[in-house]
């Protein structure tokens, strides 16, 4: 699966890649750092919420003036708009879902004005997800399943990856509270 091409950020360090599509608003991807010196994500930004789960090794997630170390097994929850870049010292593999907010529910809809946009508004920008946490291990096994249905895909796989969205979203949005 095509990864990111880092070359594509502007001067504000939006990405340009387009992730997303109107008609499908959510993306996957699985990405491979060989490590060392320039090996990761320069530092960016994007209008798609992005959770990542780190499979194999050790990422560095950078947002703001914060490194969260995530080894294999770990992940983070990144709010759209958020400047963030990852940085791997050795061999590691990541899984990333992004997703456009719209995707849970369409702008002016009664569940994108309820649950959507409240939770774009709180000025929450990241929470790091581990297993040790219940409620964080039921987010990461839903990326698992996501990353299963791209690996295999089911005659309704978008049906399903947009339940397991909205599920993941649902959880997300009850526990908001409990975000960093």
């Amino acid at each position: 699966m095509p990864g990111c091409d880092p070359n594509r950020i502007d001067e504000t360090l939006h990405e340009l890649t387009v992730h997303c599509t109107p008609q499908y608003p959510f993306q996957h991807y699985l990405c491979h750092y060989d490590g060392g010196q320039g090996s990761g994500f320069p530092w960016h930004w994007h209008r798609e919420v992005e959770i990542v789960l780190v499979q194999r090794g050790e990422i560095h997630c950078l947002i703001g003036g914060e490194r969260l170390v995530l080894r294999g097994g770990e992940g983070v929850f990144i709010q759209s708009g958020t400047l963030h870049g990852y940085e791997a010292p050795d061999c590691a593999d990541m899984l990333s879902i992004l997703f456009m907010p719209e995707f849970v529910a369409p702008q002016g809809s009664v569940i994108h004005d309820r649950f959507v946009a409240p939770f774009l508004e709180e000025g929450l920008s990241h929470t790091a997800l581990r297993p040790s946490v219940d409620w964080h291990a039921e987010v990461l096994r839903s990326l698992r399943s996501l990353h299963a249905l791209f690996t295999a895909p089911q005659p309704a796989s978008e049906l399903q990856v947009h339940t397991e969205v909205c599920a993941l979203w649902t959880q997300l949005f009850a526990l908001r509270k409990q975000l960093i």
